[in-house]
């Protein structure tokens, strides 16, 4: 009877140990994660400007080929951004503050369905850029995974207006300079499109041109 009684309390201690290992391993997780989050945030703020390469791939729930294009990016940290397609694509989308301008072949475009869609995708690239949103509660949910050379952060919208547009947004954040390398924008259509950024130039002048949008 003692001899059980003893292998029982060596269970109980072993199941302890184990439970308390696996706080300990979810507690650094999470303060890792916390750090991750805090040298994002320290990246963004020094960050004031970006000029990249992008290629954007999208591939349509109903057909099995991939769309791809390429293009540039122009960022700036007081609020500009221009998203500008190579040929034969040729649009471009300016955000300048709360002023949007989109162009296709250099004229200007009242598309509406179109211009709302950059809107919310542009929106999107900012936070991703700049840091912001990924700890935003009130508008997604929002969940980490970190490897060794990579931090991804999946955003699950809860804005009712952003939810018909976005089943969700993953973002993914390189741990060499932490900024941002891979968007993936799952469409609630079920069509996916990933973009990725290349080239980059951080903190270089931008002519104030380039975010015109009169």
């Amino acid at each position: 009877m003692a001899q059980i009684k003893n292998i029982f309390l060596a269970a109980l201690m072993l199941a302890c140990c184990a439970n308390a290992g696996a706080q300990d391993e979810a507690a650094a997780a999470q303060e890792e994660q916390l750090l991750t989050l805090q040298q994002i945030a320290a990246a963004s703020a020094g960050m004031k400007s970006l000029i990249c390469d992008f290629e954007q791939t999208k591939v349509m729930s109903m057909l099995n080929d991939k769309l791809v294009s390429t293009g540039k990016m122009y960022y700036r940290r007081d609020g500009c951004l221009r998203w500008e397609y190579a040929p034969p694509a040729e649009y471009t989308f300016i955000l300048n503050n709360k002023k949007a301008l989109m162009l296709a072949g250099g004229k200007r475009i009242s598309d509406a369905k179109m211009n709302r869609f950059f809107q919310e995708m542009i929106g999107v690239m900012m936070n991703g850029i700049n840091g912001s949103g990924l700890t935003d509660k009130n508008t997604f949910e929002v969940s980490y995974q970190r490897s060794t050379e990579q931090f991804e952060v999946v955003l699950l919208p809860v804005r009712r207006e952003v939810k018909k547009m976005f089943a969700s947004i993953t973002l993914t954040f390189n741990l060499k300079d932490y900024t941002t390398d891979r968007i993936a924008l799952k469409e609630s259509n079920g069509d996916v499109t990933t973009i990725r950024l290349l080239e980059k130039q951080l903190n270089v002048e931008i002519d104030d041109a380039k975010f015109n949008t009169n």
